[in-house]
């Protein structure tokens, strides 16, 4: 004979008693257990199993403490739970809830005595969980109402038409009033400043992620030559182009940064005392030497790459200019050879020294390095003229490590020089 239902009440223990018993589930067909009012203080894992067929089960008035995580797992037919006036005060971690329960239609956590109120937390992902619920009672339990369970009090009002909830007056908030006994329905979340906090801390975020952002934007600023100059050996790599062997690459002497509004000194000067009297000197000229179809930061940093020397005119004009500056910066990185003294710096204007207060490493250089002026005497032409071939001839090698340089190295610049001439 089948057996459909079983009623074990008052079940009285001296110690703590627990269903860990496996007899219920040589039961395979019931549909129905009331174990209630039973000194039960724990239910285990897997104690209704093979009883699957369970439709209804009543735990009520007991000593339940303890629940665990997988309890339920077999039952998942279950259609009604009931759980009042148990001991179980928290569903924070309400696994044994999630676990399967997929057809439960009617819980209940009520408390028949006050004094007996043990339900304080529950949280979303138990009942959230329990989709097919239409029928929940969590009367006389004094919960705790603090901003972590704004979502029941949202959700308690947004289901009652699909839910049908026992009592809504009796349902309590204990914490943290704990001297008003207020419903859940009549509680301020205003009051315990949840949203502010909410605010106050996507305020913080925001913050923090600005901060960061303008710090990126910061250091990606000061440091964009470098940034260009990596970008452009990358693009050269994955394109494959060759670097030639040092001695071979230079095809100017000089690489000129000047702003384009000082074209006429250097195409009615410069260039005549350079290119055209003897020693002839081949020089970079971004009008007339900077490939067509190239970015104009490809061009810089590829022509500064076949010069030996970059000479930067500093005119007021000069300093106004994004361009000269970028080509100064991508000079003074050292695009030859890591240490090597390629910049040779020609005052044209005269330019007073806290003019260059906002041209830092422009200033500092200035500080460090000799730099040739244009003469304001015609008769002093000149010598500015000798100490600029001169400038230009000289050993791109810092002195320091040209008196320790070996002699074959030496000699690979000077045939570098004697090449271009």
């Amino acid at each position: 004979m089948d057996v459909i239902k079983v009623s074990i009440n008052v079940n009285v223990c001296m110690e703590t008693c627990s269903t860990g018993s496996p007899h219920v589930s040589t039961l395979p067909v019931l549909e129905y257990l009331d174990l209630s009012w039973n000194n039960l203080y724990s239910i285990q894992n897997h104690t209704f199993y093979n009883i699957n067929h369970l439709k209804i089960l009543y735990l009520n008035n007991t000593l339940l403490q303890t629940i665990q995580n997988g309890a339920f797992a077999d039952l998942q037919n279950l259609e009604v739970l009931g759980l009042a006036g148990t001991r179980v005060s928290d569903l924070s971690n309400p696994d044994f809830l999630t676990a399967n329960l997929k057809n439960l239609r009617s819980l209940s956590f009520a408390n028949s005595s006050i004094k007996l109120n043990q339900l304080q937390m529950v949280t979303e992902k138990g009942l959230g969980s329990l989709k097919n619920l239409q029928d929940l009672n969590l009367e006389y339990n004094t919960l705790n109402c603090a901003c972590n369970l704004e979502w029941l009090i949202k959700w308690v009002s947004e289901n009652q038409t699909q839910v049908v909830f026992h009592n809504l007056a009796n349902y309590f908030c204990a914490y943290p009033r704990s001297d008003r006994r207020i419903t859940i329905l009549n509680y301020d979340l205003e009051a315990e400043k949840c949203h502010s906090q909410l605010r106050y801390y996507a305020a913080i975020l925001s913050s923090v992620f600005i901060l960061v952002y303008m710090m990126a934007i910061f250091v990606m600023y000061r440091n964009r030559y470098y940034i260009e100059y990596g970008w452009y050996l990358l693009r050269s790599k994955a394109k494959g182009r060759p670097k030639a062997p040092l001695g071979k690459r230079k095809i100017y002497h000089a690489f000129i940064s000047y702003n384009g509004r000082d074209s006429k000194w250097v195409t009615r000067r410069l260039v005549p005392k350079l290119e055209q009297e003897e020693p002839r000197l081949k020089l970079c000229i971004h009008e007339r030497d900077f490939t067509g179809g190239v970015s104009i930061v490809e061009n810089i940093i590829t022509n500064i790459q076949k010069s030996r020397k970059v000479v930067c005119l500093v005119t007021r004009n000069f300093l106004k200019s994004g361009w000269c500056r970028e080509e100064f910066h991508l000079a003074q990185m050292g695009l030859f050879e890591d240490g090597n003294d390629v910049l040779i710096l020609v005052l044209l204007d005269n330019i007073p020294e806290h003019y260059l207060s906002t041209y830092v490493r422009l200033r500092k250089l200035m500080c460090r390095k000799t730099y040739i002026e244009w003469p304001t005497d015609p008769k002093e032409e000149p010598l500015f003229w000798r100490r600029l071939r001169e400038a230009l001839e000289t050993s791109n090698v810092p002195k320091q490590q040209r008196r320790t340089a070996a002699y074959g190295a030496i000699v690979m610049e000077d045939e570098e020089l004697e090449s271009l001439l």
